[in-house]
C-alpha cells in the first residue's frame, strides 16, 4: 500500500498543474473584439478630445470614448455584432460610420475624417478600413 500513495503523491503536483494550465488556456480564448481608429480633420490633423460614442444596433446599448491626444480610440471589448461610430467635436459636422460588423477577437479600423460645420449636421462614413 505505502508504494501505491508514493506514486499518487507524486502525480499530484503534474495534474495539479494541468489544470491550472487548462483552466488559464480557456479562459485567455475571448468572445469579443475591438474597434480602432483615428480621428482627423479636413487637412488631416488629428482631432483630439472628440467623443466616440458606439451604439450597439443589436442590443441598442451606447458606449462612449474620447480621441487621445494623437487623435486615436479604441473602443474594447465589444461583444459580437454590428455597431454604429459617432464622432462629435465642437466646432465639426458630426461624422457616423456603420453598421460595422465586430467578430470574435476582430480589431476593426474604423477612421473618421471630421467636417467644419455645426453639430447637427452629419457626415456618414461609408469606407471603413481592414480588419487587423
Amino acid at each position: 500500500m505505502p508504494i501505491l500513495v508514493s506514486r499518487c503523491s507524486k502525480n499530484i503536483p503534474t495534474l495539479f498543474l494541468l489544470i491550472v494550465v487548462a483552466v488559464l488556456g480557456a479562459r485567455a480564448q475571448k468572445d469579443t473584439g475591438a474597434i480602432v481608429g483615428l480621428v482627423r480633420d479636413a487637412s488631416g490633423a488629428v482631432v483630439t478630445g472628440a467623443k466616440v460614442t458606439i451604439d450597439d444596433a443589436d442590443r441598442g446599448t451606447t458606449q462612449s470614448f474620447a480621441t487621445n491626444s494623437n487623435g486615436e480610440y479604441i473602443a474594447s471589448p465589444l461583444r459580437i455584432g454590428r455597431y454604429i461610430v459617432t464622432v462629435e467635436k465642437t466646432g465639426f459636422k458630426r461624422a457616423q460610420a456603420g453598421p460595422v460588423q465586430v467578430n470574435i477577437q476582430d480589431r476593426v479600423s474604423v477612421d473618421i475624417q471630421l467636417q467644419l460645420g455645426a453639430a447637427t449636421e452629419t457626415i456618414n462614413v461609408s469606407s471603413q478600413g481592414p480588419q487587423l
